[in-house]
């Protein structure tokens, strides 16, 4: 048996090839997860976002801190009692901003109502300006009583000054005292009158300009339907796509021919078998090969028997031994429906029943399973009388099973039985053994151990990966000699040649064309005789028109 010589290493091709195997998983999550997010936006109201700008009035050289205490207070109880008995209702609390190191402020405002957005993002900036011009004119009204004060008292004293001056000699010491005096009153009165004058003059003035008024917005900024799912449809893709690995990773089916020669590391896949309604229920035994021999299926047994007879231009198989891991893995299909085509291409085949505990391949043919292999090994038949031809193939011939024994193992491991398979193989071209599966017994061991060749069978999304990769180690330890893989129910990724394109094109029939591997044999079948001579022996037999006989 070759030893590995694949790598078993997973690729990005390999990671495709999963979930593409497994898109609807994967569709179905990223439609979940764009209907979730688009159900969750029907149900919550648009908001809208209105912004303004604000240049605070700030001494020099301290910018950053006025700005920031400017803020503060735009947002505070008082400013917002404001607001809301100039609009009528409580507005929402702004986010504000300073624009770098300048006294600009972004006054930024998200509501449900676009008007609303507008409006309290141009209210906030005059409600600050109402607030600080209140809190500007408690401060004046207060220097202003207390300088009033201080001005009625010096005009007081002043009254006092001017009556006293009035009765001193003029040119006296006293009155030219006085007189000083009474000018000092007045400069002081003069500056006091200044100040007032300035006080009332800021009582007017705005702590800052509103320079951009906030617009109406026409565009909600929540929920975006289009973003959302876009954004939605990716986490669904991520979601769908881990999900979709996990599968894989907890499925142990064998899915398709990547997965059937990774657990066969240096054996080929030389079959593919088509999925065909008629093997959906295992109680029919149907011989597609027979029953419609230009279907995509008998075209991919005729494909496998090429594949077979390639293998034996240098070493003749005589005797082929189809096993596989479980009893559902569809051997004994396949192994009826090879034995079936190979025969219709003017090979002697004999189609032996090795499976001694289920026995099934007479069904196909609709024959007796009273006497055969069976009846022959215990000496109650001769084994020219347990043959049975099968009705409308002349080159096909078929020996059941027989009644099933106590002790199937001991009887294929005895001397007998390889006796009865070495006179089989030297009175027909081809012997096909059709056994029990591997796993559950050891009765396709033994059989390896006398066969020339052995193909192992495989059925896709039936056959583990478990059982497969324990059938391969068996047949290793046996040494059997294994030359190909047949995957049964082939995804139709595997075997898209089969099920895209059929066999309605004339492959051998009045065509001239053989089956495949010449080209332009003639425009008749008498074409193909022509050419037949230059060919190799087993395919000379496919050009000959052989293939017509199906």
């Amino acid at each position: 048996m070759a030893e590995p010589t694949t790598s078993t290493e997973i690729s990005l091709t390999s990671y495709a090839a999963v979930i593409w195997r497994r898109k609807l998983t994967v569709i179905l999550c990223v439609l979940a997860a764009v209907g979730l997010m688009i159900g969750y936006d029907s149900t919550i109201s648009p908001t809208y976002v209105a912004a303004s700008q604000f240049n605070l009035k700030v001494r020099p050289n301290n910018t950053n801190p006025q700005v920031t205490a400017a803020m503060y207070t735009m947002t505070s109880p008082a400013v917002v009692a404001l607001a809301t008995s100039d609009l009528g209702y409580r507005p929402p609390k702004p986010t504000i901003t300073q624009i770098g190191n300048t006294p600009i402020m972004n006054i930024k405002v998200t509501i449900d109502d676009p008007y609303k957005a507008a409006a309290v993002a141009n209210e906030y900036p005059r409600a600050y300006n109402k607030y600080s011009q209140q809190n500007a004119l408690v401060a004046i009204y207060a220097a202003t009583a207390n300088i009033s004060q201080q001005v009625t008292a010096a005009k007081a004293e002043q009254a006092l000054l001017a009556e006293q001056i009035s009765h001193l000699p003029k040119g006296s010491p006293l009155r030219i005292a006085a007189v000083s005096q009474l000018n000092s009153l007045q400069t002081q009165i003069n500056h006091w009158s200044t100040v007032l004058s300035g006080l009332q003059a800021n009582v007017v003035q705005s702590a800052g300009t509103t320079i951009s008024p906030a617009t109406i917005p026409h565009i909600p900024t929540s929920p975006k339907p289009t973003s959302d799912a876009l954004l939605a449809a990716l986490v669904g893709l991520a979601l769908g796509v881990a999900i979709a690995l996990l599968q894989e990773f907890l499925d142990d089916k064998v899915r398709g021919r990547s997965d059937l020669e990774r657990l066969f590391p240096g054996f080929a896949t030389i079959g593919l078998i088509p999925q065909i309604r008629e093997w959906q229920d295992r109680s029919t035994s149907f011989l597609v090969t027979a029953e419609q021999p230009k279907s995509p299926t008998a075209e991919a047994f005729r494909g496998l028997r090429t594949s077979l007879q390639f293998m034996s231009l240098d070493e003749p198989i005589k005797t082929l031994l189809v096993t596989s891991a479980a009893a559902t893995d569809g051997k004994t299909t396949v192994a009826a429906n090879l034995g079936f085509t190979i025969a219709s291409a003017g090979q002697k085949v004999i189609i032996v029943g090795c499976d001694l505990r289920k026995p099934r391949v007479h069904n196909f043919f609709g024959l007796s399973n009273e006497v055969g292999l069976t009846t022959v090994l215990l000496g109650e038949a001769e084994l020219e009388n347990a043959v049975l031809p099968v009705e409308g193939s002349e080159n096909l011939f078929i020996l059941p099973s027989g009644p099933i024994p106590p002790n199937p193992a001991e009887l294929l491991a005895g001397p007998k039985a390889r006796a009865i398979i070495r006179r089989l193989s030297e009175e027909y071209d081809l012997v096909v053994l059709d056994s029990a599966p591997i796993l559950p017994v050891t009765d396709a061991l033994v059989l390896a151990g006398n066969a020339d060749a052995t193909i192992f069978i495989a059925t896709a999304s039936i056959s583990t990966r478990r059982n497969t990769l324990r059938a391969y180690e068996m047949l290793k330890q046996v040494d059997a000699n294994v030359v190909g893989l047949v995957l049964n129910r082939a995804p139709e990724s595997d075997s898209y040649i089969y099920y895209r394109y059929g066999y309605g094109y004339g492959y051998g029939y009045g065509y001239g064309y053989g089956y495949g591997y010449g080209y332009g044999y003639g425009t008749g079948s008498t074409g193909n005789k022509e050419r037949s001579g230059d060919l190799p022996p087993v395919v000379a037999s496919l050009a000959d028109g052989s293939e017509s006989r199906e």
